[in-house]
């Protein structure tokens, strides 16, 4: 969330320059957090595993914003500047008169294998993406074929996408150039066809001034401000230490993307599906949405405190949807879904055991019924879904669930709300 879209008037919002959520996408040591580290001095790796193991494991959110020359007396290539957002950040002055154009979100992706499920989760807030490809390796890596064919489900144009050829300090001038042509041949048919290709190295800062000329240049999205507020939560954890006593607790943090509307300090909001029960004797499952009260924003690093935080510990708030009492999406049991053309690597069949990514959810289902392309699933567990929201599908090969293809959300049958 944009400092201005949570604390303002929709009008205010308007006026200011535009948030872009920006995901970070590509194979696993193809540079995607260190490019993060080059544009904005932000590390992403923040847990210890991943210090220990120098690898992203959950998604890492980093924020920043650009500026730009605005009399032109710093010439094209050192035109645009970069900063974080944190006390004390100040982009490097100029001769001119520098200008803040863009406010910019980065959502570091694992690039690991095992971790794709993390990754889509936290696609389902990207308004842009940058695709690296490490140009010391052949192109495409396993990841990178199923980190691009995630962008499909996400509704993105090749206008909104960037592709980095990371490590060309590593390779010779011809090298470059092949793999260049390599990773063109790649992109040929899918979603990212015809995005700019821009050689980088992101370890010595070499190239990051055009990486922010190509930023600057990505369509704003388009978000509806005036209407109720949904926010869609891809971490949640407990920010009050061991032993605090009752006067000192504080309330759990949501982190997460505002997709439409405004959010202030002291609104009352809904999250569901909230607490789940399954009652075994009779195979039902019903669901409680949670009502609470937004008790501090803190927009520059997109977290939200709540007055629950139990709840919020351990991320257990990930796939969840927030926003104003009673306007959110209804939570469906079964869902009705058309597959993309293409968008399977292999039909699916009655009673098949697939993953349906919705938003920022991840949900076991078994499939019930395929016709002309139209299949419906019934869920292990109540989601929050839009009629027309793209779905993500995947199937459990040798042990981990693995991309398999997208569709578009028809309908289907509401989950039952607990009395």
């Amino acid at each position: 969330m944009s400092a201005s879209r949570s604390t303002s008037t929709p009008e205010e919002v308007e006026r200011g320059p535009p948030t872009l959520n920006i995901g970070v996408i590509g194979h696993v040591a193809h540079g995607k957090s260190t490019l993060v580290r080059a544009i904005i001095c932000v590390k992403t790796m923040q847990h210890k595993a991943e210090l220990v193991c120098n690898i992203t494991i959950k998604l890492g959110y980093a924020n920043g914003k650009i500026y730009r020359c605005e009399d032109g007396s710093c010439g094209r290539m050192a035109r645009h500047r970069s900063t974080g957002t944190g006390p004390g950040t100040a982009p490097q002055q100029c001769n001119g008169n520098l200008a803040l154009i863009r406010r910019i979100s980065f959502v570091d992706c694992p690039g690991h294998e095992v971790l794709m499920r993390t990754m889509l989760s936290g696609s389902s807030i990207f308004d842009a993406a940058i695709l690296l490809v490490s140009a010391n390796e052949s192109c495409p890596q396993p990841q990178t074929v199923e980190h691009l064919a995630a962008l499909s489900a996400t509704n993105l144009k090749a206008s909104s996408i960037l592709v980095l050829q990371n490590k060309v300090d590593l390779v010779g001038a011809e090298a470059a150039a092949k793999h260049a042509d390599a990773v063109r041949r790649f992109l040929h048919g899918t979603v990212a066809e015809g995005a700019p290709i821009i050689p980088l190295s992101a370890q010595f800062g070499i190239n990051v001034d055009t990486v922010l000329e190509h930023i600057a240049r990505v369509p704003a999205p388009a978000h509806n401000l005036a209407t109720a507020a949904r926010m869609t939560i891809i971490r949640s954890f407990d920010i009050n230490r061991p032993g605090s006593s009752i006067d000192d607790l504080r309330g759990g943090v949501a982190v997460g993307s505002l997709t439409q509307g405004v959010l202030h300090v002291n609104d009352n909001i809904e999250v569901r599906p909230g607490l789940v029960t399954h009652d075994r004797s009779s195979g039902t499952t019903t669901w409680i949405p949670l009502f609470s009260k937004v008790t501090t924003l803190s927009a520059e690093s997109q977290k939200l405190t709540t007055q629950f935080r139990e709840l919020c510990r351990g991320d257990r708030l990930v796939g969840h949807v927030l926003g104003q009492p009673s306007s959110l999406s209804p939570m469906y049991a079964t869902l009705r879904f058309r597959c993309e053309k293409g968008g399977l690597t292999d039909p699916l069949n009655i009673g098949d055991s697939i993953l349906l990514h919705v938003g920022s959810a991840a949900m076991k289902g078994t499939v019930k019924k395929v016709k002309g392309g139209e299949v419906i699933v019934a869920l292990a567990g109540p989601v929050c879904a839009e009629i027309g929201e793209a779905v993500a599908i995947s199937r459990l090969i040798k042990g981990h669930w693995r991309l398999a293809g997208s569709g578009k959300i028809l309908g289907g049958k509401e989950a039952k709300m607990a009395d």
